[in-house]
């Protein structure tokens, strides 16, 4: 979306979405422009040619992963490798078991799992891979937009006039299509959500305990990230940003960018 002399706005498409997706039980009648196809056992999976995703399957179950992760406890596990366990223990103990599982995952994914007779999607644990779904039937995407294509149905633009930043709740552009929430598990069938996590009741602890804690976590992803990637940070001189060039401080070859408003 981009404003126009400050006060039009018009939705503006470049081919395809960068890192996008689609994923739908049902036929889709065309396919996304720009997306290719992939083939799944059930239903029918677009990617953008700039995104990578892994499909693991046994027997009629198979597990989708879309995007990046790591598992921090087996750093070396592949995305192929983390798929293969995480449809194992879905078939083998439910999908509890498998959410369970995904504690250990740090990135930016998407996750599709048919296991049996259950359809489940879930994301990484703070939502930073979008997965927008349509409340009228069993599909999902990255982009509300894509999900506004196959229903027909054209995105709000008149709504960035009041909220530049972000939509309230799990709202989005496109009228009936809806943002799933981190740390929620949504049954495809029927979209109903879930929150899986946390799985035990709140208690509080003392802050120097949970410091150490989440350095212990932060430390654990600065080790494992460069193996596999180049980091990307941040820098606004806020907190967020001194925080990770804190922790990267003795990594070397990364990438630093900020923002521009105008």
């Amino acid at each position: 979306v981009e404003a126009i002399d400050g006060a039009e706005v018009r939705w503006r498409w470049d081919g395809f979405l960068p890192r996008s997706y689609l994923f739908s039980l049902e036929q889709v009648r065309s396919k996304p422009a720009g997306l290719r196809p992939i083939s799944v056992p059930r239903g029918h999976l677009f990617i953008s040619p700039d995104y990578e995703c892994h499909v693991e399957c046994a027997d009629s179950s198979f597990v989708v992963l879309i995007g990046h992760c790591i598992d921090l406890a087996r750093p070396s596990s592949s995305e192929a490798d983390i798929a293969r366990s995480l449809l194992r223990s879905a078939m083998q103990h439910g999908i509890d078991a498998m959410l369970a599982e995904t504690d250990d995952l740090s990135g930016r994914f998407a996750l599709i799992c048919y296991a049996g007779d259950e359809r489940h999607v879930v994301g990484d644990a703070c939502a930073t891979r979008t997965i927008y779904f349509a409340e009228d039937r069993p599909a999902i995407a990255s982009h509300s937009i894509l999900l506004g294509n196959l229903t027909g149905v054209e995105p709000r633009t008149v709504m960035f006039r009041h909220y530049w930043c972000a939509l309230p709740g799990n709202a989005s552009p496109v009228e009936g299509v809806r943002l799933l929430p981190a740390n929620f598990v949504l049954t495809l069938g029927d979209r109903k959500m879930r929150r899986f996590w946390p799985r035990s009741r709140r208690c509080e602890r003392p802050a120097a305990e949970v410091t150490e804690e989440v350095e212990q976590l932060l430390s654990k992803v600065v080790e494992v990230t460069p193996a596999r990637w180049k980091p990307a940070l941040s820098l606004t001189a806020g907190l967020d940003s001194r925080l990770s060039l804190s922790m990267y401080k003795g990594v070397s070859d990364l990438v630093t960018f900020t923002y521009e408003r105008d």
